[in-house]
């Protein structure tokens, strides 16, 4: 997509259900950076924040570590350590650093006088909204005193690091990235197919030989020079209607069927990237799942052909690029503000009084 939010509260995906028993007047400052007051309903966005990242790269290292066998519900998350600190020490050290950052996202768009696009904010209400009612988001929040008017607070400073991000590594930013490179990583992170997919799950083997006779028969009309749009429509008995984008005028790429899949470098790495890739332009395969999971049938594109990928997934790009160049040097600026906490307020939110749910 165009504009590409890392949004602030995405780690709470691990989060049900939380319950917190202090009480805590609404507008009562936990934490104070620069100049800035942040009252403990952030102070308590922050905190699960940096609890589930905690949970998150304990569970990953775990899951790297072939020998450990743990899954996250067997894990001890508070015998760990992470970056040399105990865990409860990490969480509070790393809610703090994202209040630090807050304040000079804040700081920073102030100093250049920048203002989120009104498709940025409208954007952002729209995930907002979905997260809050649709994600269960408002069950985690209000459970603690957060209302939604807190949350679109606390998410709205990802809005202004994406605007001070933007106006750092875009065209014309004092760190622009190149067009070249940008282009070199759509080409080399990022591949353009045309797919129809099939999963065995529950299917019986006369199914399963029926569905893999129906593929290669698909495969050869395709190498044949059958129109994949037709393809796609005799498998799916889609009209013309559904396999549109719509009448507005948004941009619109040139094959409405056509799907990206991303590299091991993307956040959405596809399985199987590498085979893929190595496909030339206008190829047709049939890739078999291992365990005998189901069928991909490919046509492999080129996305350099359509300009409209280089422009909706700019940003996308400049964030694999340059994030963890910008996270650093957002840390940085964060060190040098000083920071007063409040512990009558800070204390009443205990690490490991955060209730997960046991199912």
């Amino acid at each position: 997509m165009k504009t590409c939010f890392r949004i602030l509260s995405a780690a709470l995906a691990l989060v049900a259900c939380l319950t917190l028993g202090a009480c805590h007047a609404k507008d009562e400052v936990a934490v104070t950076v620069g100049d800035t007051p942040y009252s403990s309903a952030l102070y308590v966005y922050a905190l699960l924040q940096a609890d589930s990242e905690a949970k998150t790269k304990i569970s990953d290292a775990q899951a790297d570590d072939t020998s450990s066998g743990s899954t996250a519900s067997q894990i001890d998350f508070y015998a760990e350590k992470i970056d040399d600190k105990d865990y409860v020490t990490w969480v509070k050290d790393r809610a703090v650093e994202l209040l630090r950052a807050y304040t000079v996202y804040q700081q920073k768009c102030d100093e250049l006088n920048l203002t989120p696009s009104d498709e940025d904010k409208q954007a952002l209400d729209n995930q907002n909204s979905y997260y809050w009612n649709y994600y269960g988001y408002n069950t985690v929040y209000e459970a603690n005193g957060v209302s939604f008017a807190s949350f679109e607070k606390a998410s709205s400073y990802s809005l202004l690091s994406n605007t001070y991000f933007k106006k750092l590594y875009g065209e014309g930013g004092e760190k622009a990235v190149p067009m070249a490179d940008i282009q070199k990583t759509l080409a080399d992170d990022f591949v353009l197919v045309d797919e129809l997919s099939a999963s065995f799950s529950g299917q019986t083997e006369d199914e399963i030989k029926t569905t893999r006779d129906k593929f290669n028969g698909y495969l050869e009309q395709l190498k044949a020079g059958k129109a994949f749009a037709d393809v796609y429509k005799d498998y799916n008995g889609a009209t013309d209607e559904q396999t549109t984008d719509g009448d507005d005028d948004s941009p619109k790429p040139q094959d409405a069927n056509a799907t990206v899949l991303g590299s091991e470098n993307t956040d959405t790495p596809d399985e199987q990237f590498d085979e893929i890739k190595k496909m030339a332009v206008g190829e047709c395969k049939l890739i078999e799942l291992e365990d005998n999971a189901g069928l991909r049938l490919i046509v492999r594109k080129d996305i350099s052909a359509d300009p409209y990928y280089l422009d909706q997934m700019t940003d996308t790009i400049l964030w694999m690029l340059k994030e963890d160049e910008y996270n650093d040097s957002i840390r940085a600026l964060g060190e040098q503000l000083e920071v007063k906490i409040n512990n009558f307020a800070v204390d009443r939110f205990q690490v490991k009084k955060l209730k997960y749910p046991t199912e």
